[in-house]
């Protein structure tokens, strides 16, 4: 009976206050309970992965756990597990823009630098790697126009102004200011604080350069 009464006073609050923060996210995830509870759109949940649906709120939370072993492995010089660990991170929280970013980042700016490659097509292979990595991105995390104006700003800002012979870029510098641009556009119509502001000074800065400077790039 004392074991009854020590539950009571301590189990049953720590109990209901389980339910009700499982509640939302158990009633999100029924047939008809769309239209009061949890995501807006039925949409929503369809395009969660499975692991995603089955841990729910603590999906996030496994994941960043997941990071932090993905930089240990790092430190330690196993890539070949980081990318492992980086890879089940992503199907563990797809919707959350961090991860691409720094993994995208980890890709372009350390793999893919000149300290790390002796050759253009090393550093091409390890950039266009993390340049993907943040366009997959943009079609599952929640926030697309980080990804894009991340993007935008490696391709016009890093790798633009690269001489040619030192990365070899398909269609050289124009090509990727052209497609920094597409970046940056997706980002403004994402609506991405400050994309429209360096969209705008980059194209100042292309209609202010003579015209060989153009053709050049």
């Amino acid at each position: 009976m004392s074991a009854f009464r020590s539950f009571s006073a301590h189990g049953w609050p720590l109990a209901l206050g389980a339910v009700l923060l499982a509640a939302p996210f158990v009633l999100a995830h029924l047939d008809g309970t769309a239209q009061w509870v949890g995501p807006a759109d039925r949409s929503a949940r369809a395009s969660m992965g499975g692991t995603q649906r089955a841990l729910g709120p603590l999906a996030s939370v496994a994941a960043s756990v997941e990071w932090s072993r993905f930089r240990s492995a790092l430190l330690q010089g196993d890539t070949t597990a980081a990318y492992a660990i980086a890879d089940r991170a992503l199907a563990l929280d797809p919707s959350g823009e961090s991860g691409w970013l720094n993994y995208a980042q980890h890709l372009i700016f350390e793999r893919g630098s000149f300290a790390e490659n002796e050759t253009p097509a090393g550093r091409r292979q390890w950039i266009g790697a993390g340049l993907d990595l943040l366009k997959r991105g943009e079609a599952l995390c929640r926030t697309p126009g980080e990804l894009a104006f991340m993007a935008g700003l490696i391709r016009t800002g890093y790798l633009a102004p690269i001489p040619d012979e030192d990365l070899g870029w398909p269609g050289g510098p124009r090509a990727l200011l052209i497609e920094g641009t597409k970046d940056l556009e997706r980002a403004v119509a994402a609506g991405r604080i400050g994309a429209a502001e360096t969209l705008k000074a980059l194209r100042a800065t292309q209609s202010a350069q003579p015209p060989s400077v153009k053709d050049n790039k």
